[in-house]
Formats: C-alpha cells, sequence, structure tokens
C-alpha cells in the first residue's frame, strides 16, 4: 500500500493538482500566462486602423479567448475537441497550440456584416500542412470567408464573395513555413485586389474590383472549418482590420515579431537540483515556446530529442514542464551504453489519464528500456534486459497517481536489485543480478512507444536518467526538493482562501458560493490564485470534480470563473439535449419501449422541467447550486457518444433546413453566378466566343443523334447575331455572355434524352466526426448529423418547384441514396431519425402519402434499389456485424436482400469488407463496388463487381488488379448499352472524383476499357497512371469544380452529375464534352440525383440460391464450385504440377478494438504481413489429371483457393475469394487472374463426370492457423535444444520467445523478415540467421500505387514452395531435423496463409475493449464475446 503524498502548508493538507482528467486543460487551455514559459518581452507593432477583431491569446480563463479590440467576438471553444488546445508561450506573451479536433469560434454570425474590406493578420508555427488548414474560416458557402494553407502547403489562401466566390491562391514552398520557427501571414482586400503576404512579402494578388459580400448563419472559427480542416500547430497574434492595410503597415507587423522569432535554443536553469551522479541524460524542459526541440541539459547533441510536432509547455516544478496529452513522439535517435553496470531514471509527472500502458521513457529493440505507468496506473515498471529481459513491476494505486498533484517517479539497477519509488519511498523490488543490455543505436522515446502508441498524458518535468543507481536516500531528497518548491508555490495562498471559499459546503452549494464570490471579486483574482482554488477543489470534492468535468467538459472551476447564464445555457442545456435526444416521437418508436426505458424517460423530463423552471428565473437563480445539482444528476443518466478516440459525429440540435422555391429574380441571380464561376469570373471576349462555338457544336451532336427530335434553328440565328457582338468586343462583358449562355441552355435541355421534368435528390449536410470523408466511415450513423432532406424538384432549373417528401415532422434527420420504383409511383429510401443511431429503410408514394417504415434496430440499412422482379430489394447493411480489417472503428457493410415488406432479410455477400451502392444494370444482375483485399495490399482494392439479385455468381465486372482509378463507385448502366459510367473517387475521401466510363468488351483491367469524361479533374488519391484515355477528344472544363458524385446515365452522352462548386455539390445537366447547366442548388450537398419518371424494367433473373428458413439458417444447404482447367490462363510451367486444390476461408471480423490501432491501423492485429484476417483452413481437394475439380462448398462464406502440389506445397495462390448460396453451382475460370469471371463451359473435365468431392479436412483438429500453435510447438519440439536456452545454435539463431517491437514477439518477426507497408521491401544488407526463412509473399511491400502489388504472382515463386523454413523442416539436412508429416503440413500451411501471428483461438482471449463511449455505440464493440454471424441468414 502506497501512501497519499502531499505538501503541508500552514498545517493544512494540500495536494498540488487539479481535477482528474482535466489537469491538462485548466493549466495548459486556460492558463493564465504566467503558468506557462515565460515569453518573450517582444510587443506587437502598433497599427492605426479599425480593427474588426484581436485575439492575442494572452488571456482569458472560462475557456474564453477574449476579443481585445472591444467588439466583444470573444472565441470559446466547441464541444469536446478543446481538448487538443494548449497554452503555450509565444510571440508576445501566450500563443495557442493546436492539435488533433478541434473547435475554436466566435458565436456571432453577423461578425463581417458592413465590411468593404480587409486585413487578416497572423503569426502561425505550423507543424504538418496535409490538405486543408484553416488559420480563420466562416464557412457560409458561396458567402464563407478563409484564410488558409491549402495543397499540402502549397498554397496560402484568401477566399472572399466579390461578384461570386474566388480565391486568391498564392503559391509557397511548404517546407519555408516547416522550418521549425514562426511565420507571419497576412491577406488584404481593398475593394479591387486581394493580397497574400508571408513573412512581410507579397506572394500573390489578385484584381476583383466589386462589392465584398458576407453572410449566413455559420460561427467564425479560428483554426478549423467548424471543426474541420484542423490547423497543426502555434498561433499568435490573430487580428481582423475592418480595411486594407498597406504593404508598409504588413511590414511593420511582420518586423515587430521577427525580433522575438528565435528558434529554439538551449533552455536555462529552472532551479533544478544538482546531484553528484554520473549523468547519462537530463532534459529539464525548460525551453520557452512551441518548438519540437527538447535539449539535453548534459550538452550532449545527440540526446536532443525532437518531436513530430510543436510541444506545449507549462508550469512545472522548476521552470518549464512539458504538457501531453493526445499523440505525440518525442524520439532521440540514440541513447544509452551496450552495456550498463547500473542505472537510475527520475521524473516528476502529473499525470491526467493512466488508462492502459502510459510510458515515461522507452527504447524498444531486443534489449527494451521501458519506465512507464502499467495496467491503467495500478503499475510502476521498470523493464531492462539483464540477462534476458524482465519487469519489476511496483503495484500502485491508481487514484493516487491520479489526485490531480505532482509524483516524483524513479527506479534504480545497481547490479543486483531493480527497485521502483514512488514519492521518495521505494514501492518494489526485484534481484536479478547482472548488466544492463541495452542497443544504443535504437531510437527512444520520451512519453510513449515508439510515438505511435501509449502516451504519456499529462504533465512531465525534470527527467533524468544516471549511469548508476541513487541511493534511496538520494532518491528521497530529489521528491523533497521538488515537495519544498510547490509547498513555497502555496504557503501564500491558503490565506487568501478563506475570502472566497465556503466552509462545509456541499459541492453544489461550493460551487454556486465561489461563482458568486469570485463575480464580486474581481480584482482578488490572480494566476497562481486561480490555480490553488483548483486544487482546493480537487482535494475536497476529488470525485464530484471528475465528475463534473466529465460531463460539462470542463472543470468546475472554469464554471466558478464564468460569469451571466451563457454557461448554464450552454453546458446544463446541452446535457439535457443529450439526455432526451433519443426520446421516442413516433407511435412506433414508442411501442419499442420497456417499462424501465418509460420511467427513465419520466424522469429525464422532470429534470428538462427543474432546468426550464430554473431557466425562466433569470438573474435571481444565477448563483443558485441548483444548476450544479441538475449536471451532476443529468451527466450519469446520459450514454456520452465516443469523443477521445476515433471521435463519432456530435451532437447537433435536430433541424432541418427550409425547403423554398426560389423567385423569378433569385433564380435568375443562380443561374448568372454560376455562368459567372464556368468563365472564372472573367467573361472575357474570347470566353463567349468559345461558349457560342460550344453551342454550335452541342446542337449538331443533338441533332445527328437524334434526327428530327429537335428543330435549332431559332438558337442558331441567335448564336449568329451574337457572335458578331463578341467580335466587337474589346473587354469582358458579362451582360452579352450571359445572353450566349441562354442560348445554349436552352439547346442542351432540348435535348430529346430529358424526357423528365422531375428529379428526386438529397440535399444534405456532410457527415462529421474523425476521418468522415474515408470511403467506409462517412455513411455510417453514428456520423451522420441532422439536416438532410429528400426532396422533389419540379423544373429542371435553380428556380423550380421543391417540395420536400421527407422528413415530415417531428423528424429530422439523414439521408443517403434513394430510388424509384420502375413506374415512378414509389421511392425507396434510407433514412436515420434524428432521435435513433441507425438508417433504416422506408418507402413512400412520390406524392408524399403512405410513408411505410420497412427495417429497424441497431444495424444500418442504407442504399436500397428496387428489384426487377418487383417483390424483392437489394441493400447495404451492417448486420454482418463485422468491420473493416485495417480501419478497427468502422463497421463494414454487405449487400442483403429482403422482401419488398422489409422481411425475410439474407445477406447475399460474403464479402468482410463493404460492398458499396449496388445498381441495377440493363441485363437483370446488380452492379456494385467490392472493396476486398485478399493476400493484396489493402490501398487500391476497390473495383467494381457483378451478382445476381439473389447473390449466385458474384464476378469481377472492372478493376480487380487495377491501381487507377483508386474506388470505382456510383456505377450505373448506361441506357441502352453495356457501358457503364461511374465515379472514380478516393479510399480516404469519398466526396473526391472524377468521372469516368467502363466499357467490359475491351477489357477488365487498366488502361484497357477505361475513358474518363471529366478529363479537367485527376483521379483521386491515386494520380491518373501512366496513360489517361479521355472520352472525348471535344471535352471542354468549364469552371473549377474539386469533385464529382453521384452521376445518373441518361445515354452515352449525357448524364446529370452533382459537382462540386467552391465546397458545396450542386446538381447539373452535363454531357462528356464538358458543357454544363445548372439544375438546382441547395440548402447543403445535392446528392445522388434520380429522375422521377418510368423507365424500363430489366429482365428478370431466376433465382438460384436455395434460401433457408429460420429454423435451417444455421446448417445452410451447401453449393458446388466446380473448374474445367485450374491451368486456364496460368503459366505452362505450372500445367501438370497441381494434384490438391486447398481451400481456405478468411472469417468475417466480428470482433474489433474500435478505440486503438496498435499497428498499422489493425486492431485486434492479427498479422505483421498485411491487414489480415483469421484465416481458416477448410481442407483439399483432389485436381485430375486434366486439371478440372469440383466440389461441395460451405455457402455464405469468403472462400479462396491455393494449388498444392504431392506435398501439399503451394504452387499458386489466388488473392481474391469466391462464394457460393446456398443450393447454388459456379464454376471458376482457372486459378489464375481470371478467376471471378465466367467459366468457359465448353470444355467438360473429369472432375464434371462425377460428383462433386468432399473437402478433405487437414490432418488435424478443426482451428484457425497462428503462429503461437503452428509454428511454436514446432520450434520447440525440434530447434529449443540447440537454438534455446545454453544451446550453442542461440548465438547464431536466438528462438527463445520474446517480445519485439511493437507488438509481436521473436522469433516471429525475424522468421517472417519484419515486412514494410506502403513501401518496397529492403531487407538488411546483411540479415541475421534465420531472417525471412518463412517466404511468404511480402503481401504490403509495394508503394501504394504499384499495379503489380495486386496482380497474381508468378507460380512456384514463393510461400512454402520455396521456404527455406520448410526445406530445413523436411530435408533432414540442418542437423539431421526432420520434422514429422503432421507439423511439417501444419507448417506449409502457415507459410501459404501467408504467416498470421494469431487466429481465432488467440483473439478470443482478448477481453472486450472497455473505453470511453463505448456504450453509447448502437452495436458494441466485442471481441471475446464477439457474435459469429451464419449467413446468408436470414438475419433479420
Amino acid at each position: 500500500m502506497v501512501r497519499k503524498k502531499g505538501v503541508v502548508v500552514n498545517g493544512r493538507f494540500w495536494k498540488p493538482g487539479i481535477s482528474h482528467g482535466m489537469a491538462l486543460v485548466c493549466l495548459s487551455f486556460f492558463a493564465p500566462a504566467s503558468l506557462c514559459a515565460a515569453a518573450s518581452a517582444a510587443e506587437p507593432a502598433p497599427i492605426d486602423a479599425p480593427l474588426l477583431a484581436h485575439w492575442d491569446f494572452d488571456s482569458g480563463f472560462a475557456g474564453a479567448c477574449p476579443d481585445t479590440s472591444g467588439n466583444q467576438l470573444d472565441a470559446t471553444p466547441q464541444g469536446t475537441g478543446h481538448g487538443a488546445i494548449a497554452r503555450t508561450s509565444g510571440l508576445f506573451g501566450q500563443a495557442l497550440l493546436f492539435t488533433g479536433s478541434h473547435m475554436l469560434s466566435v458565436s456571432e454570425p453577423a461578425m463581417f456584416d458592413g465590411v468593404t474590406a480587409l486585413t487578416f493578420s497572423a503569426w502561425v508555427f505550423p507543424t504538418e500542412l496535409s490538405d486543408y488548414r484553416e488559420i480563420f474560416r466562416k464557412e457560409d458557402g458561396e458567402q464563407r470567408v478563409l484564410f488558409s494553407f491549402q495543397g499540402g502547403g502549397a498554397i496560402l489562401s484568401l477566399g472572399l464573395n466579390v461578384n461570386g466566390y474566388f480565391e486568391c491562391d498564392a503559391p509557397l514552398e511548404p517546407a519555408a513555413v516547416l522550418d521549425g520557427a514562426w511565420h507571419h501571414c497576412a491577406a488584404t482586400y481593398d475593394g479591387r485586389f486581394a493580397r497574400v503576404y508571408l513573412d512581410g512579402k507579397e506572394i500573390g494578388a489578385v484584381e476583383r474590383p466589386g462589392v465584398l459580400v458576407t453572410g449566413g448563419a455559420a460561427p467564425g472559427c479560428i483554426a478549423s472549418s467548424n471543426g474541420g480542416e484542423c490547423f497543426q500547430g502555434a498561433m499568435d497574434d490573430l487580428r481582423i482590420y475592418r480595411e486594407a492595410l498597406t504593404s508598409e503597415e504588413i511590414g511593420t507587423l511582420y518586423a515587430s515579431g521577427a525580433e522575438a522569432n528565435m528558434r529554439d535554443v538551449p533552455p536555462p536553469a529552472g532551479g533544478e537540483p544538482e546531484i553528484a551522479a554520473a549523468r547519462l541524460a537530463h532534459w529539464t524542459f525548460n525551453e520557452a515556446g512551441p518548438y519540437a526541440s527538447v535539449y539535453d541539459v548534459t550538452g550532449s547533441e545527440v540526446l536532443t530529442a525532437t518531436a513530430e510536432h510543436g510541444l506545449a509547455r507549462t508550469k512545472g516544478i522548476y521552470g518549464n514542464a512539458l504538457a501531453l496529452r493526445g499523440e505525440h513522439a518525442i524520439r532521440l535517435e540514440r541513447f544509452g551504453e551496450p552495456a550498463l553496470p547500473g542505472l537510475t531514471l527520475a521524473a516528476w509527472l502529473r499525470p491526467s489519464d493512466l488508462s492502459g500502458y502510459r510510458e515515461i521513457l522507452r527504447q524498444e529493440s531486443g534489449n527494451r528500456l521501458l519506465f512507464s505507468f502499467q495496467e491503467d496506473g495500478s503499475i510502476l515498471s521498470l523493464g531492462l534486459d539483464i540477462g534476458g529481459y524482465i519487469e519489476c513491476d511496483a503495484r500502485i494505486e491508481t487514484g493516487n497517481a491520479l489526485d490531480g498533484g505532482w509524483h516524483h517517479c524513479a527506479a534504480t539497477f545497481d547490479g543486483q536489485y531493480m527497485r521502483v519509488f514512488l514519492d521518495g519511498e521505494e514501492i518494489g523490488q526485484l534481484k536479478r543480478p547482472g548488466t544492463i543490455a541495452l542497443q544504443p543505436d535504437t531510437p527512444a522515446y520520451i512519453g510513449s512507444s515508439g510515438g505511435t502508441g501509449e502516451h504519456f498524458q499529462g504533465l512531465l518535468d525534470d527527467l533524468r536518467v544516471y549511469a548508476e543507481p541513487l541511493s534511496p536516500e538520494t532518491i528521497a531528497a530529489l521528491h523533497r526538493d521538488g515537495a519544498a518548491a510547490l509547498a513555497k508555490r502555496y504557503e501564500v495562498l491558503n490565506q487568501r482562501m478563506a475570502e472566497v471559499y465556503p466552509a462545509n459546503a456541499s459541492f453544489a452549494e461550493t460551487c454556486a458560493t465561489l461563482r458568486e464570490h469570485l463575480a464580486q471579486k474581481a480584482d482578488w483574482l490572480d494566476d497562481d490564485s486561480v490555480e490553488a482554488l483548483s486544487i482546493r477543489l480537487k482535494h475536497d470534492f476529488p470525485e464530484a470534480c471528475g465528475r463534473f468535468a466529465e460531463f460539462t467538459g470542463v472543470p468546475p472551476l472554469e464554471y466558478a470563473l464564468s460569469a451571466g447564464g451563457a454557461f448554464h445555457e450552454e453546458k446544463a442545456g446541452r446535457l439535457l439535449d443529450l439526455l432526451l435526444e433519443y426520446k421516442p416521437i413516433t407511435e412506433d418508436q414508442w411501442r419499442r419501449q420497456s417499462p424501465e426505458d418509460l420511467r427513465e424517460w419520466d424522469e429525464a423530463d422532470r429534470l428538462r422541467e427543474r432546468f426550464e423552471a430554473l431557466k425562466a428565473q433569470g438573474e435571481a437563480a444565477q448563483f443558485s447550486p441548483e444548476w450544479v445539482e441538475i449536471i451532476m444528476a443529468a451527466g450519469p443518466r446520459i450514454d456520452f457518444r465516443p469523443s477521445v478516440h476515433e471521435p463519432v459525429a456530435p451532437y447537433i440540435r435536430p433541424f432541418t433546413p427550409e425547403t423554398r422555391t426560389l423567385s423569378q429574380d433569385e433564380a435568375r441571380a443562380a443561374l448568372e453566378n454560376d455562368w459567372l464561376h464556368q468563365a472564372g469570373g472573367n467573361p472575357t471576349p474570347e470566353r463567349i466566343r468559345s461558349e457560342i462555338a460550344w453551342a454550335r457544336d452541342l446542337a449538331a451532336r443533338i441533332s445527328s443523334a437524334y434526327p428530327g427530335g429537335a428543330d435549332f434553328r431559332e438558337q442558331l440565328a441567335r448564336l449568329d447575331a451574337l457572335e458578331a457582338g463578341a467580335n466587337a468586343l474589346s473587354e469582358p462583358s458579362p451582360g452579352l455572355y450571359f445572353q450566349v449562355r441562354g442560348v445554349k441552355r436552352a439547346i442542351m435541355f432540348a435535348n430529346p434524352v430529358i424526357d423528365f421534368t422531375k428529379v428526386l435528390f438529397v440535399d444534405m449536410p456532410f457527415p462529421q466526426g474523425s476521418e468522415w470523408p474515408h470511403e467506409t466511415r462517412h455513411r455510417l450513423g453514428y456520423m451522420a448529423v441532422p439536416g438532410g432532406k429528400l426532396v422533389i424538384l419540379e423544373g429542371l432549373h435553380p428556380g423550380g418547384a421543391v417540395r420536400q417528401l421527407v422528413p415530415q415532422e417531428p423528424l429530422h434527420g439523414s439521408f443517403w441514396r434513394p430510388d424509384v420504383s420502375y413506374d415512378a409511383q414509389k421511392v425507396l429510401f434510407c433514412f436515420k431519425p434524428h432521435n435513433e443511431k441507425s438508417f433504416h429503410l422506408y418507402e413512400i408514394n412520390a406524392d408524399g402519402s403512405g410513408l411505410t417504415q420497412l427495417t429497424e434496430g441497431s444495424y444500418d440499412d442504407f442504399d436500397p434499389v428496387y428489384l426487377p422482379d418487383e417483390a424483392h430489394i437489394v441493400f447495404s447493411t451492417t448486420r454482418g456485424n463485422t468491420y473493416v480489417r485495417c480501419m478497427p472503428p468502422t463497421n463494414a457493410y454487405v449487400l442483403a436482400r429482403c422482401d419488398r415488406n422489409g422481411r425475410n432479410i439474407y445477406l447475399i455477400s460474403a464479402n468482410n469488407e463493404p460492398d458499396y451502392l449496388p445498381s441495377v444494370m440493363n441485363d437483370g444482375r446488380l452492379i456494385y463496388t467490392r472493396w476486398e483485399y485478399t493476400d493484396k495490399p489493402l490501398w487500391r482494392a476497390q473495383s467494381l463487381w457483378t451478382v445476381n439479385p439473389d447473390g449466385a455468381q458474384s464476378n469481377t465486372f472492372w478493376g480487380n488488379q487495377s491501381v487507377w482509378p483508386d474506388l470505382l463507385k456510383d456505377a450505373r448502366a448506361i441506357p441502352g448499352s453495356r457501358r457503364v459510367m461511374f465515379t472514380g473517387s478516393a479510399h480516404h475521401n469519398w466526396f473526391s472524383g472524377s468521372v469516368g466510363i467502363i466499357d467490359p468488351d475491351k477489357g477488365f483491367n487498366f488502361p484497357n476499357g477505361l475513358t474518363k469524361v471529366t478529363a479537367d479533374v485527376t483521379w483521386p488519391e491515386s494520380g491518373n497512371g501512366p496513360v489517361d484515355p479521355i472520352e472525348s477528344p471535344k471535352y471542354h472544363p468549364s469552371g473549377n469544380y474539386g469533385a464529382y458524385y453521384s452521376p445518373y446515365p441518361l445515354s452515352e452522352t449525357d448524364f446529370i452529375v452533382s459537382a462540386n462548386r467552391n465546397g458545396k455539390f450542386v446538381l447539373y445537366l452535363m454531357d462528356v464534352d464538358g458543357n454544363r447547366e445548372l439544375i438546382y442548388e441547395g440548402s447543403n450537398q445535392i446528392l445522388h440525383a434520380i429522375p422521377l419518371r418510368p423507365r424500363p424494367r430489366p429482365p428478370v433473373i431466376v433465382d438460384r440460391a436455395v434460401f433457408p428458413d429460420r429454423m435451417a439458417r444455421s446448417k445452410p444447404q451447401e453449393g458446388v464450385i466446380y473448374s474445367a482447367n485450374v491451368y486456364y490462363g496460368a503459366p505452362t510451367e505450372l500445367r501438370g504440377l497441381a494434384r490438391y486444390l486447398r481451400i481456405l476461408n478468411i472469417d468475417p471480423k466480428t470482433y474489433t478494438y474500435w478505440h486503438k490501432r496498435p499497428y498499422i491501423s489493425t486492431g485486434p492485429v492479427v498479422s505483421a504481413v498485411q491487414s489480415e484476417g483469421v484465416k481458416r483452413i477448410l481442407g483439399t481437394v483432389p485436381v485430375e489429371a486434366d486439371g478440372s475439380v469440383s466440389f461441395r462448398a460451405p455457402a455464405g462464406m469468403a472462400l479462396h483457393f491455393q494449388l498444392l502440389d504431392e506435398n501439399y506445397r503451394a504452387l499458386q495462390t489466388m488473392r481474391s475469394f469466391v462464394n457460393v448460396m446456398p443450393g447454388e453451382s459456379r464454376g471458376c475460370l482457372g486459378c489464375h487472374e481470371l478467376h471471378s469471371k465466367a467459366p468457359d463451359t465448353g470444355q467438360r473435365g473429369l472432375a464434371l463426370t462425377r460428383g462433386p468431392s468432399a473437402i478433405t479436412p487437414p490432418p488435424w483438429k478443426p482451428d484457425t492457423v497462428s503462429y503461437p500453435r503452428y509454428v511454436r510447438p514446432v520450434l520447440d519440439e525440434y530447434c529449443a535444444k540447440c537454438h534455446e536456452g545454453d544451446g550453442k545454435g542461440r548465438e547464431v539463431f536466438d528462438m527463445t520467445e520474446r517480445p519485439s517491437s511493437p507488438i509481436f514477439t521473436e522469433p516471429y518477426l525475424t522468421l517472417i523478415g519484419r515486412p514494410s507497408w506502403g513501401a518496397p521491401y529492403a531487407p538488411p544488407e546483411n540479415p541475421p540467421a534465420g531472417w525471412g526463412i518463412a517466404g511468404e509473399i511480402m503481401v504490403e511491400a509495394y508503394s501504394t500505387t504499384d499495379p503489380e502489388a495486386y496482380k497474381t504472382p508468378k507460380p512456384m515463386t514463393a510461400l512454402s514452395y520455396k521456404s527455406r523454413l520448410i526445406e530445413i523442416a523436411s530435408s533432414g539436412k540442418h542437423h539431421g531435423v526432420k520434422v514429422d508429416p503432421v507439423n511439417l503440413q501444419r507448417l506449409i500451411a502457415w507459410v501459404d496463409a501467408m504467416c498470421p501471428y494469431l487466429g481465432e483461438e488467440e483473439v478470443r482471449e482478448i477481453p472486450d475493449p472497455e473505453f470511453q463511449g463505448v456504450g453509447w455505440l448502437a452495436i458494441r464493440p466485442r471481441i471475446a464475446t464477439a457474435p459469429e454471424i451464419i449467413r446468408p441468414g436470414p438475419v433479420d
């Protein structure tokens, strides 16, 4: 048992610290200036110009960053993300340090009203500039105001609306501002010119005369765009002026900061005690500012640690301390000596979170060194390699270390004993005679494990390492010295406390009284007193302080320092909103409530009534303790959404934007604004003449395609007249340009393919939450925000009559892609009500009547389509309960089919990864996007597949072995054609894309059969590839569009499509030549538009699947798989060698950590080779002499195959999966690249003349493949005698089982050769013995755009056939070792399964995860108790 530590001041017990979980916030983000490092004495230059706002970031309690201009545009953090904002030393006093996700906003929406000119000025210290990083942004669509880095730091941009939205993009070199120094960024607009400045010099300008237009309800955001595109790094002295400063004034602002802009330098002493002992290293952390370097004060340059990003520093025990939170990587390139007879590690720490493992110092190598908190703060551990790795684990009480106070942690080794100390007292020891072994050239990390995990959270000061053991007395003296320094700081504060702090009061009474007293004694506040009050509150109410902070996101002292009723409205009101967020509204929702649910809703209503009654009292209740009582009563009743790890979408108060038909003038203005955008805001005479030429070509194309379908004589004559006017122009003419565009628009809409007047679409906001644009994560219910609507537009123009189909009062919510029945009388759609967590399927009549919910439950169902049989629906669903293998917090969704009424739901896909956006082709098959990576890299594995409506005959359509485009989605068949239109999008940004067409008659992998329609937009993420086939040689760009989305083909040349115009998707009619006309722009993003008209019904494909009923669903009928020739398409050297076909299954990944990714974005981690699923060897079937094979296969499983020789060694492996539905018979075209194409039925092999074979299981009990069960026993039986313990072979190749970075063991990593990910594999120049002898395929060892990574590997070049490990185990040539046949076959199976580390048996030993927000998720993530879903179901 460890005694609680603290400091006695004037006879009273004081613990220097603050509330658990919020210490970092209070003393970093909200810390006043004197609590942080001493800042430069520099002062910003005074400029005689009217300020709109000025945030100096030097002051502000209660979360606010006051506006010092006097205009009351204070900025406050929103949601829970402000934990990623910290104060640190700046150029002028304090600065803000931004990391991760955050939102700091000004709530006044009219802040720019009346502004005709402006200037932005800020000092920034960026630590990374990927994609977009905002300095300031007010996101009001076309009227946005932004100042940001773009293009990965290649652009500094000012964005404004002057005659339409435009941006002044100034080019720069990212390295110029990522050099570890402060930089001055400025931008001005004076009514004519926009200018951008960097470090006092103009770097870009655009002439744009006109009136600045601003407006909208969006908040102004410092360093983010509504919590996205978050700036990473430090920011100081942000100013907005109401006029354009001159270049000289910009230079003056720069010069005042340049004098103080010193790079990081060795820190001054902070009064740290000196010890007469040999120091290996000593980091005091007394550096000023956000600099990334941490200096070793012994003077060793090699021991200077460097972080990837800026580091926050705050007041420590001596001088400054590091304020660490979130992810960080403070790296030492080398550390230590090869052998040390003794060692001491010592540091002062103030933890704010000890969940899991939290490192103080760690060097990960074969000779690991660590000093860390473990097992949720219950252990303080010293780990060393002393004749083998060992840990001295000292037990502590988690609450002691998390009491909000500073604690001194130390550990020593004296050649005999390892000892651990806490607050000067020894708390653990372990005898381990010997010498410490280290690998000095291996990087070490302060506060993390390899910079990738186990990050220390809290304050860290005075970290020392000695090359000898300090005595227990010296350790105690170090603790006493620090405690004395703290006591001195707090001694004076005790006398002042009684003036404001009430005695013998409850927590709620204390907070309320303290708030009232502080409001009356504003002059009483100083920085140290604020800190002391926080400590006192935590000391008196430790549990209540923690819970208050958990419920409100801020410590109770912040409440006490707040003024007025804003805190009550924001925090208490928000808690009541969260408490009632999922309260039932509809009769169906109430019907699903249990008696316990009804009781809880009644209690919640009573709390809301108390809140409203208190609120009605106004100022009279300002200091009532009942506010805190309500907070403390509401908080425990709420399941808070995940916000710490993998945050989901934040709570947004439900609403639906108004659906309103534009007036004639408004519609005309919208058209003209769009036409100007297409001309780049500059309708020059050249542009007008080009538009005339394009209009004539358009008329000629339509007339040629549809003779007699349209008469364009009047329009062509009008163009002739307008051309004469254009030829006389010498300067831009918006008026003439608009006339030309009007004629061209009339021609475009006279096209006979426009045989409809109504269109259905979704008008919706983007999802929110971490990684929300990801190809899978974006679509899930927990990423959705309300504000969406399903709309019918009648009249294909911006002024068309709009009718909101759903949501219908009182619901609000979110949507994805809808569908229209073949007779256009009904609409099928998915909808997530605002008071539920998942998407469900609904149907409604096109006139708005007859709304019917089809599916319900905790799983997401979306993107439904009507099937031609009119009896069934196909959609995507998470009911398979799987998670994306390379993204643990992301539910996968696969294809399902149900009856038209939503019943009898069957999974018709065997995929683990997602199946996206099915649509019905002209021949009745479904086409969809399938993401699957079976023994191939995870990057570019999203191609187009087809399947029958019953799930039978799944076949690759195009791109299964292609890199370009990255992701093919939105696939729809072109009417009357075998070709398919699609969007080429991106793995990590679903909302990027370029439109393309696939012709399956010309090929099924890049570049064959592929053409790009929108030729000016690069395939996102993967780039364009070595060639870029274009659909139309006449294509012309028309305006700048960031992306295209959900094209709907009307003919071979015409389509409707959403296009990203200045950050907002609007709807166009477009053709393959680049002509486009605006149809509609909405409140948010217009997506998934479909003509509301009858359409031809494709033929019905008769079911082949035999769907089991509920009684038989656990044992669905088998199917049959056959091939007339497994050698079809294979190299000649393979022919005749195969004796068996091995059938493997990758189990669905129904388990997940959700909240963490221990290795390369996976978790639980199954393999070091690839982002792997658990593999199961079902067995083998014989391959006949003519290469034919036929066998019974289990239904609903992802199966992949390997050709084996007579010794069961893999000759060739398949890199995709096949599946059968119950009762289905399907063929495969060889086992090479064409395995998932329809077979050649003209050849009939020997295997097809008899009944299908049964699969012969392997000669061991059924299990999954893993290193501990397939390899380790073989090593123990046949290798350990020589290669472990005292064996002579250990010096050559040590096979002792031992931990190895980051989460695996040796010799596993040596056997597989430590594979690389996302880069070509480069083995060591002189690899150690045993290196890579397993011989697996290095699946991920390619650049992310290398097409070789996706091709079928050449036969007999890898795996067990070429494995040195198998040769050693089987030949008897290695010291007579010859492994028995069964174990040899297991070893072969392990190599051919690509050397997995864990199987299901090991994974199931991992407990179900617990993390912040786990109870909120609709589907609770599990591991040990993860479900097994037998497909196809039924699963409803």
